[in-house]
Order: C-alpha cells, then structure tokens, then sequence
C-alpha cells in the first residue's frame, strides 16, 4: 500500500516531479473552479516551469525526472543509451526547478 504525499508533506529523500507537483496542480484546478482566478494564475506561474523543464523536447523523459532525483541526492544514476548522462545545461535546470517548488512550501 503506497500513500500518496503532498508537496508539503515530502522531505527530500522521497521527492519526486509528479509527486511534488500533483497537490499544486490540484489546487490550481480547485482554484479556477470556485473563481478564484488570482491564486489559479499565481499556482500556474508557480508549475509552469516544471511542466516544461519535464515536457522538454531536448531533454526528453526520464532524463529530467532524473537530475532532479539527483539534485535531491538520490543515487539514481543516468539514463541508459540512448539518452546516456545529462548534462551541466540540465543539471543547472533541474536545480533551479527543484529549488522553486521547494521553496514554495
């Protein structure tokens, strides 16, 4: 049995992209339900970023998932070829990222 936690409950031995976002995405769409288009926008400004660093063509999945897995210090290692390492340019993206989901706690 697997309890799915929110962004806010996650330390960083357990984050995750899809796990860190879902409670955000969550609560945009709540948001822009009940009409409250100001935090709707401000979540969506707020995921924006990780849904194009994880959506990136250049970078494309698991790669990203990945860096930021060991940006948290998860001993995932790289992808397999064809995709191989990643590189400084996504390192620096998966940093910054990780960095503004978790400081939005």
């Amino acid at each position: 049995f697997f309890k799915q936690k929110t962004a806010y409950e996650i330390v960083d031995c357990d984050w995750s992209s899809d796990v860190c976002s879902s409670d955000l995405f969550v609560a945009l769409i709540e948001a822009h339900a009940a009409g409250d288009t100001p935090r709707a926008l401000e979540l969506a400004a707020l995921l924006a970023p990780s849904c194009a660093f994880e959506g990136s063509e250049a970078y494309p999945n698991p790669q990203p998932s990945k860096a930021a897995l060991r940006y948290m210090g998860l001993p995932v290692g790289h992808c397999r070829l064809p995709l191989g390492e990643s590189d400084a340019v996504l390192d620096a993206a998966a940093a910054s990222v990780v960095s503004v989901i978790l400081d939005s706690r």
